[in-house]
């Protein structure tokens, strides 16, 4: 197995239920809104904005702070609904910021990583202002030594951009002694590939990657994946 040094997670949909943050937000945000569709329709009109203008953001169409104002805009048009779009952006990413949910089994992967040696970052392309509220959270400050968001830097997942700010904070080359671990192939492992580091899609759906983005690695769950870190380290100290 590839010996791994430094160890980038995704956030949302990776170490953090993002669909369970974004339900409860959505949910506040209607009824703030007084609307009278039912929550699963609210959510369908919302996720098909928002996924779009995201992967405008992964393609370089649109920025993250064009971004915070322009989906509920797209939102307010398709509801339709006459709130101005700034104001439900910044009620959204309230009720956002509030909710942090790890996966089960998420806290103590990244326990026994950092544990093991690893140095550890965090690279999500997610709004400031929600992510720094997650990240200020005491499991990911014990264990991780650099958090980058895109927002913050003025670039997202995959442009090999965002890799470069990592690597020059972390002080480690970009090479494949770095392990890139996402659930998207289209940011994370597309990302890791554009900058030569290792790539690990997270795939707890078991999805057929029908992508071209091919990663050096995929599991399904956190133990497959702590299992397959924590053997290399086991053998390394076996060995000396």
């Amino acid at each position: 197995m590839q010996k791994y040094e430094t160890l980038l997670f995704d956030l949302d949909g990776t170490l953090l239920d993002f669909r369970l943050a974004e339900t409860n937000a959505l949910e506040n945000l209607r009824e703030a809104m007084d609307n009278p569709l039912p929550p699963e329709e609210f959510r369908k009109i919302y996720h098909k904005v928002n996924d779009a203008i995201w992967l405008e953001l992964e393609q370089g169409f649109i920025t993250g702070k064009e971004l915070k104002t322009e989906r509920f805009r797209r939102f307010s048009r398709d509801l339709p609904s006459s709130r101005d779009p700034e104001e439900l952006s910044e009620m959204y990413l309230h009720y956002l910021g509030k909710e942090s949910h790890f996966y089960p089994g998420a806290v103590s992967l990244i326990t026994e990583l950092a544990e093991a040696g690893y140095a550890m970052g965090v690279i999500t392309n997610g709004l400031s202002g929600v992510q720094k509220n997650r990240l200020d959270r005491r499991e990911f400050q014990l264990n991780f030594t650099s958090f980058t968001i895109s927002e913050d830097v003025g670039y997202a997942k995959p442009s090999r951009e965002i890799f470069e700010i990592v690597s020059e904070n972390m002080g480690v080359p970009l090479s494949e002694k770095v392990l890139i671990i996402g659930d998207s192939l289209t940011s994370d492992i597309a990302g890791g590939i554009q900058a030569g580091i290792s790539t690990c899609w997270y795939n707890p759906g078991k999805w057929e990657n029908q992508s071209p983005w091919k990663p050096d690695m995929e599991v399904s769950d956190f133990g497959e994946l702590k299992e397959a870190l924590l053997s290399w380290n086991r053998n390394c100290r076996d060995r000396m």
